[in-house]
């Protein structure tokens, strides 16, 4: 007797979700801003983030305009000075990416979210 067994293809699929990526990089792009404090000084300004404004690490991706308000109050204004350099490693990690000013200032939110946005 013959059998017919009917084989049908199976394949797997993985999309890695943008979100995901952006806030790998935006995550790594903090870190290495931070480092350059040393590494107690960078634990403290986490603490400072999650005990003065209630962001942990995890959330700084999706609270953008809340962690430059936490840098502006924690360095004043040399937080500009952080930001450009998280602004720097996110332009470095996609050098494709193209930002323009519609303003004469040039601003960490609209750059980081125009970041998101194109990624």
């Amino acid at each position: 007797m013959t059998q017919i067994q009917e084989l049908k293809p199976t394949f797997q699929i993985t999309i890695e979700s943008s979100q995901t990526t952006f806030s790998e990089t935006f995550l790594e792009a903090v870190d290495k801003a931070f480092i350059m404090f040393g590494d107690k000084a960078s634990q403290a300004i986490y603490g400072y983030l999650k005990d003065v404004h209630g962001v942990n690490r995890a959330d700084l991706p999706n609270k953008v305009d809340t962690f430059a308000l936490a840098l502006e109050n924690l360095f004043g204004k040399a937080s500009v000075l952080v930001e450009l350099k998280i602004m720097e490693t996110l332009h470095r990690s996609a050098p494709e990416f193209k930002f323009s000013l519609k303003a004469d200032e040039l601003s960490f939110v609209c750059y980081v979210k125009a970041f998101r946005a194109w990624l």
